[in-house]
């Protein structure tokens, strides 16, 4: 419920309908309509589906009351450009779960195993010619990932010119920097399924902590295919260091996978890995 303070007390929608008041909307309409744009954002048009909204009159004051039915697959939110999220409910409140091996344990014990993707179809993503292409607009360019690393890290043009261009959802929000490549490998599921288009962007601002991030291996090979590249979630334990070195430097780095089936990268610096570019979404 929207507009009920936690004791239950009828607080109203009146502030929010004063900030999103349109001349010659329905202030309740339009507040409905917001609201579906924002969830929608978050959490993809499948999952948005899922969830209706009703205002009510209670106590001189209008309230939102929101629907979610169950889904049928796990439902991750994107709660900023840099990050989504893994949301349940626990004793009456609503708690995230970060650590990759509860999400799999969770994701597991509510759907069964094996469910690693949407279970409602998407639509097909339209893959176009450089000619074709709205850049950046509806469309971002596909890489595979020894080209994204030329590009992105090296500045070298592609060895077959132009790449294609993949038809993107609005919700994505297409921009320069942004790129498509294709996952293959079981290493972040259920985040991330083998064979999922992935959306990326570049370059990577701020601390890469925590972040999933597309990397090149120097001192190492993908546990999985044995190659350069991997898509990985960063995670670094840093010691101080001389001021010479910055005031701190890197005492390990894993690079970890979120299926506890496919073991972890150890890096004992910095040096060991390239990072290209962080993940997004995926299409």
């Amino acid at each position: 419920m929207i507009g009920v303070a936690d004791d239950r007390g009828m607080v109203g929608l009146e502030h929010d309908f004063e900030a999103l008041h349109r001349k010659g909307k329905d202030d309740a309409d339009w507040f409905q309509l917001h609201l579906g744009n924002l969830i929608q954002e978050a959490v993809g048009p499948a999952a948005a589906a899922r969830i209706t909204t009703q205002i009510h009159r209670v106590d001189g004051h209008d309230i939102c009351r929101v629907h979610v039915e169950p889904s049928s697959r796990p439902v991750y939110v994107r709660l900023t450009d840099a990050r989504e999220s893994f949301f349940v409910r626990l004793n009456g409140r609503t708690s995230e779960i970060r650590d990759p091996d509860e999400i799999a344990r969770y994701v597991e014990d509510r759907w069964g195993p094996g469910v690693v993707a949407p279970a409602e179809s998407k639509p097909d993503l339209r893959i176009v010619r450089a000619a074709e292409a709205d850049k950046y607009r509806r469309h971002l360019p596909l890489y595979g990932l020894e080209a994204a690393a030329g590009h992105f890290l090296y500045n070298r043009p592609a060895e077959d010119g132009e790449p294609d261009w993949i038809e993107v959802p609005e919700s994505v929000h297409p921009r320069e920097g942004m790129f498509v490549v294709t996952v293959r490998g079981k290493s972040m599921e259920p985040r991330i399924a083998d064979g999922s288009y992935a959306v990326l962007r570049f370059p990577v601002e701020g601390s890469r902590n925590g972040r999933i991030v597309l990397l090149e291996l120097t001192e190492a090979e993908d546990p999985e295919g044995g190659g350069r590249y991997t898509l990985k979630r960063w995670r670094s334990e840093k010691t101080a260091a001389d001021d010479s070195e910055g005031g701190w430097q890197h005492e390990r780095i894993v690079l970890e996978s979120l299926n506890p089936d496919v073991p972890s990268i150890t890096l004992t610096n910095a040096e060991g890995a390239r990072v290209i570019a962080e993940f997004v979404a995926t299409v």
